[in-house]
């Protein structure tokens, strides 16, 4: 009788240890803003070109999570492609990415 009811117990503990296991995830940090790259890639070749938009949408998009960061950029950036300079352009979009 012991015995029967040791193996009773003994399935039971084994079909409940051996149910599925859930697997935890790392989730990583995000990173920082595309925005960041982008405009660290400019303060680097000094030119704005075609990528101006896509980094005035990239603000857009940090504004709707910044308000306040994102005003500030918005308005460099109105300022950074009324540049033509390539020397003020690295400077403004060094400045731009240090506030990121």
């Amino acid at each position: 009788m012991r015995f029967s009811k040791f193996l009773l117990v003994a399935v039971i503990a084994l079909a409940v240890g051996c149910g599925e296991h859930e697997v935890s995830e790392r989730v990583t940090p995000a990173g920082p803003p595309p925005v960041k790259a982008m405009l660290e890639g400019v303060a680097t070749s000094g030119e704005l070109g075609s990528g101006a938009q896509e980094i005035r949408e990239a603000i857009t998009k940090l504004q709707a999570t910044d308000q306040a960061k994102g005003a500030t950029l918005l308005a460099d950036m109105n300022q950074l492609e009324k540049m033509t300079n390539p020397a003020q352009i690295k400077a403004k979009a060094k400045e731009m990415a240090n506030k990121l």
